[in-house]
């Protein structure tokens, strides 16, 4: 991450600069995401996918499902009303990059005030001249574990 990306970071600003939403480079997303996630940013969140993206589940024991970004977002809001704590940690990221495409494999570790998910998210990106965008997010929960909440 260059020394203006993380400079934004520290100042609280999101990152996304363009008037379009685009973001600068898929190194910032590896920040970016998790943090407008956890802080319940979802409008800013959600700038960051492009405007026709989906997001997929994996989870074992249910039936995998697809739908558009904007179809997922209202359950992901009313689940951050829900719980006073919402935090998405990532950690042994890995970005694949290829020209204009881009991977980010991250495992998660998603608290709230009940429970604790971890799993692996998978992002898809495209960038152009413009920047970059997540064309899609699936992601795959592994584990899900009660705590106490006394």
């Amino acid at each position: 991450m260059d020394n203006a990306a993380k400079n934004r970071l520290k100042a609280g600003l999101s990152g996304v600069d363009h008037p379009e939403g685009f973001f600068q480079s898929p190194e910032l997303l590896v920040d970016l995401y998790p943090r407008l996630f956890s802080e319940k940013r979802f409008t800013e969140w959600r700038q960051l996918f492009a405007d026709k993206a989906v997001m997929a589940r994996s989870e074992a024991g249910t039936e995998a499902w697809v739908e558009p970004i904007d179809a997922a977002l209202p359950e992901q809001e009313e689940y951050g009303e829900e719980n006073s704590r919402f935090e998405e940690l990532w950690f042994n990221t890995r970005i694949e990059r290829s020209g204009n495409i881009a991977v980010i494999f991250a495992n998660y570790r998603f608290t709230v005030d009940h429970e604790v998910r971890e799993g692996v998210d998978v992002l898809t990106l495209i960038g152009d001249a413009r920047g970059w965008k997540i064309v899609s997010l699936v992601y795959e929960q592994h584990a899900l574990r009660e705590i106490n909440c006394e």
